[in-house]
């Protein structure tokens, strides 16, 4: 059917709508509203007589009494709360986020869709516990919001302290580039020196008008700096030592003087015996790893996931090059056995529990077999052991717990104590008798009796002048022996 409208049925058509709106706002928190509860609550028109084409209710409709009446201003009970309903402080019911706003506060984070979830940054939400000044939802740097904090907040933060190019500003917590100032605008080019915008930049005044005027190296009227001229109308370089980046891994840069250019180097190549290192920048030397830590980096290493493996190793008989040295004859080498060095002066006392140790022994072990020259006659003392040069005032315990009769001078383990000094006896002019240099250095001795090793008495030097050997004591001199 067609319906002329008119001006009474478009306002009787907006009477009905605002009727329906108010029906629709009424409804309980828990009971929605439905087309049939908005037919119920204004389908019959204000005249009563269906001009706008909605239906009379019919006598099967029966009233909603869960509805307020929504002509009469009535509104559900302000106490509303256990049929999850909104308290009337405000607040969050008590089962924390039903019917709360995104964003508000629950015990284990904030309200997301009417639950309690851990916020975090790139939710949406700003959480003020988290420190959020806000949440775009991207990781995007430059729209004002980044990591969930503001870009800025005033111009100071967007300030690159360049006048040349203009104020930044600061819009909507985002930067804003200035505008920049007109070509020859006066600025600093340091504390004390003034110069001209160009380009955007603070260049030296004149500079940069392609010619080279008095006082400039080069124009070629652009701020590259890595062209021959720089920004500053001086040369890129001059010499090689205006080319160096302070890395030594990355070569020897060198000038250019056709073009005042630097030339990058040859990088250093860590690759050696077929294994990698680290270049050091400081001086360009390679660090090789030791992998097996035999105390041979891989770049020199044979085998350098073999310990018993290594140049130097101790070859022995158990089928390996233990020393990287083909040359060497497995089946002529001796044992792998490493003998017990209590002292670690490099010597064994026997033979007694030691060890097959194939490239190098343990510490508190040696290679070296002991015999009857190279056992060691103290194992609890490191300055006795076979071959040992010095000489000693105070003696040693051979053992752990020594008498004092016990106790040895004897510390190159050959079974006897030998002086420093000449064990001989000398009158008191003994020294004024010898007429020539070489008997004068070999008759210095003891003027009475010898002391025992660790003892003192009176010692005298003789020594040649020029002319004559003359003598000196010298009293309470201790006896060293070896």
């Amino acid at each position: 059917m067609l319906v002329r409208l008119t001006p009474r049925l478009i306002t009787l058509g907006a009477l009905a709508l605002a009727s329906f709106a108010l029906a629709g706002c009424s409804k309980d928190a828990n009971n929605s509203s439905t087309p049939d509860d908005a037919a119920d609550a204004g389908g019959t028109d204000a005249g009563g007589n269906g001009e706008m084409g909605v239906d009379d209710a019919g006598p099967d409709d029966k009233p909603d009494t869960d509805e307020p009446d929504a002509g009469n201003g009535q509104t559900p009970d302000a106490g509303a709360g256990a049929d999850g309903g909104t308290p009337p402080d405000g607040g969050i019911s008590k089962s924390e986020c039903d019917g709360a706003d995104d964003g508000a506060k629950c015990s284990d984070g904030i309200c997301v869709a009417e639950t309690c979830a851990p916020s975090r940054c790139g939710d949406g939400l700003v959480d003020p516990k988290l420190k959020e000044e806000c949440d775009d939802e991207n990781d995007v740097s430059g729209d004002g919001c980044n990591l969930c904090r503001f870009d800025c907040t005033k111009a100071a933060d967007c300030d690159d302290n360049n006048s040349c190019n203009g104020p930044e500003a600061c819009t909507d917590n985002t930067c804003v580039a200035g505008v920049a100032e007109p070509e020859a605008t006066e600025c600093d080019l340091d504390a004390v020196t003034k110069g001209a915008c160009r380009a955007g930049q603070c260049a030296s005044v004149g500079c940069g008008n392609s010619v080279v005027d008095a006082g400039e190296e080069c124009d070629d009227g652009n701020t590259n700096n890595a062209d021959g001229c720089t920004s500053r109308c001086a040369w890129t370089c001059a010499s090689d030592a205006n080319c160096g980046n302070g890395d030594a891994c990355d070569g020897v840069e060198t000038c250019q003087l056709a073009d005042h250019t630097c030339k990058a180097g040859t990088p250093v190549e860590c690759l050696a015996n077929g294994c990698s290192g680290t270049c050091d920048p400081v001086d360009g030397m390679c660090v090789f790893p030791d992998v097996d830590a035999d105390g041979a980096s891989c770049d020199v290493d044979c085998a350098d996931a073999d310990p018993a493996r290594f140049p130097g190793g101790f070859e022995c008989k158990d089928g390996k090059d233990n020393d990287c040295d083909t040359a060497t004859v497995d089946n002529s080498s001796t044992g792998c056995e490493c003998y017990v060095d209590t002292d670690n002066d490099g010597f064994a006392a026997d033979t007694k529990n030691a060890i097959a140790s194939p490239g190098s022994c343990p510490s508190g072990y040696t290679r070296t077999i002991p015999g009857r020259t190279t056992s060691d006659c103290a194992p609890s003392s490191a300055s006795a052991f076979p071959g040992q040069s010095e000489y000693f005032e105070t003696s040693y315990c051979p053992f752990l717990l020594c008498n004092r009769r016990q106790r040895s001078f004897d510390y190159n383990c050959n079974g006897e104590a030998e002086s420093f000094f000449t064990d001989g006896k000398l009158g008191p002019a003994s020294c004024a008798t010898i007429q020539n240099s070489i008997s004068c250095g070999l008759a210095s001795g003891w003027v009475a009796d010898i002391p025992a090793c660790g003892a003192a008495g009176t010692y005298r030097s003789c020594s040649w002048t020029g002319r004559a050997c003359t003598g000196q004591d010298l009293a309470d001199r201790v006896r060293p022996c070896n």
